[in-house]
């Protein structure tokens, strides 16, 4: 499934046509989907921790760790949610993670592009709130935006419990 398939399955609930390309310059379909696939795809892969999503690293500092003061650790570039720290007493500030370890592992949420990872619970989830964010400047319609947020609501909290 491509990016584009994904897009048209969201217009599709939106019984809109499918396009061919994300173009900022073309129909309006094709300018909501290239505004808005990339930033719901991030925040879907943040609502719950994908397993195909997770990545795990050590990232360290070259600053001296004296034990009491807490040394900036920069998180990876493509990090998009801490899930774990295996240092107590850290602390997040923007990009930054401070602790007083040297090196600390992290678990996290990668910003996943390859939709061939993408597993059918995240597309399902995807596809229902890019449907759900272009509902109205493409169809105008609260009723149905309403209706495919309570589906994304009902499907995250199905696929929480699972886990």
């Amino acid at each position: 499934m491509t990016p584009i398939d994904i897009a048209n399955n969201a217009l599709a609930l939106l019984h809109e046509p499918p396009i061919n390309r994300f173009d900022p310059n073309g129909n309006d379909a094709q300018l909501m989907c290239c505004l808005h696939y990339h930033p719901v795809r991030r925040e879907v892969l943040c609502v719950h921790p994908w397993a195909f999503a997770q990545r795990a690293e050590n990232i360290g500092t070259f600053a001296t760790a004296d034990g009491e003061h807490a040394i900036p650790h920069n998180l990876p570039p493509l990090c998009l949610r801490v899930l774990e720290v295996d240092c107590p007493g850290f602390t997040l500030r923007g990009r930054q993670l401070f602790a007083t370890a040297k090196i600390v592992n992290v678990r996290y949420i990668l910003d996943v592009e390859d939709t061939e990872l993408f597993t059918p619970g995240f597309l399902d989830l995807f596809t229902l709130r890019l449907a759900a964010i272009m509902c109205i400047p493409l169809v105008n319609s609260t009723t149905l935006r309403a209706e495919l947020m309570a589906q994304y609501d009902t499907k995250l909290k199905s696929i929480q419990t699972q886990n």
